[in-house]
């Protein structure tokens, strides 16, 4: 199939594979079914009637509609399925709180953090506190931030953030009681810091964060700085772990790197994959020679089986098989 890109390979390269053994005698296949909903239905009856471990199969796809359809659908069905993405924060108001205050304690002159505090504030207790007001009652104390911003917060009723502006006061503010904070945070003191609500939703998160802080705090120490430890965090997935033994649904582009001993590729179908936007050039304009290098990723990142698979329509519309199939041979 790569040969057909003309323009693109400069080289040949030796690809090394492996002798199909028993039970898995049947390398490469195809099947064909409906739409896409039936599609992502057969991937998970094929594992179950393979007796495959989910953990070892991975579901690929061209676009991110169409892998997170099949998780979806493979949840549906029974399956612990997830895509995998990258989280930068946390979503919970509750942790973004104590997030932005350990950020403004290490850094009591920012006035972007301090936005970003009084904005998780707001979300976590309904008081809003402006930042402007709070930077002018800074620089007549010293230009402490934090120090200002507590007291402004106290001021404006913490209503149901008492508990977390009494910790942020005592721990950071008056002395810096760090990792302490966190680790009375992580401990279950976070449930005292918001409504049900946020309770409920922040659970998984605190999880995650606990895995990190346990990571970061194993690697450096319990003398870690705070600057340090913000640092790491920063540089860390906030996406929860998948559950074991799940299905990963991944796009094509960032399956790159990564080896399955199960693959399914599903969306083999022309205009789907080659997309029907690489196809206005042309079936062999630049882009669909693009599209045919991604293709060549998709594919080798089967260490024993692979599964080609395409419905008939997809979204209402009826597709043609991929021409990438025709190029294998399959």
């Amino acid at each position: 199939m790569i040969g057909h890109n003309t323009r693109l390979v400069t080289t040949r390269k030796t690809v090394s594979v492996r002798e199909a053994v028993a039970p898995y005698a049947e390398t490469v296949r195809q099947a064909v079914v409906g739409n896409q909903t039936e599609e992502a239905q057969y991937v998970g009856r094929d594992i179950r009637d393979r007796g495959l471990a989910p953990a070892d199969c991975a579901v690929l796809g061209r676009t991110n509609r169409l892998v997170r359809m099949a998780a979806d659908v493979l949840q549906l069905a029974g399956h612990a399925a997830f895509v995998p993405q990258r989280k930068g924060e946390f979503d919970s108001p509750v942790l973004g709180v104590l997030v932005e205050a350990l950020r403004l304690a290490n850094s009591r002159h920012d006035r972007v953090v301090l936005r970003r505090m009084c904005r998780q504030w707001e979300h976590l207790t309904g008081v809003a506190i402006e930042p402007h007001a709070v930077g002018a009652a800074a620089a007549l104390a010293g230009g402490d931030f934090l120090r200002a911003w507590t007291d402004a917060a106290a001021d404006a009723g913490p209503g149901e953030g008492r508990t977390a502006l009494q910790q942020i006061r005592t721990g950071l503010v008056d002395g810096l009681a760090f990792p302490g904070i966190v680790d009375s945070f992580l401990d279950g003191g976070w449930r005292s810091w918001g409504d049900g609500d946020a309770n409920e939703s922040s659970e998984e998160e605190v999880e995650t964060w606990r895995i990190l802080h346990r990571d970061i705090v194993g690697e450096h120490g319990r003398g870690v700085t705070l600057n340090t430890f913000l640092q790491r965090l920063d540089l860390s997935s906030k996406t929860p772990p998948p559950a074991p033994n799940a299905i990963p649904c991944i796009t094509v582009h960032r399956s790159k790197g990564l080896q399955f001993k199960h693959v399914y590729l599903i969306g083999m179908a022309q205009e789907v994959f080659p997309s029907y936007r690489a196809l206005k050039g042309g079936p062999r304009s630049k882009e669909v020679q693009e599209e045919r290098r991604s293709c060549f990723v998709a594919i080798t990142r089967a260490r024993e089986t692979l599964t080609l698979t395409r419905a008939r329509q997809y979204y209402g519309y009826v597709k043609g098989p991929s021409q990438f199939l025709g190029e294998m041979g399959v």
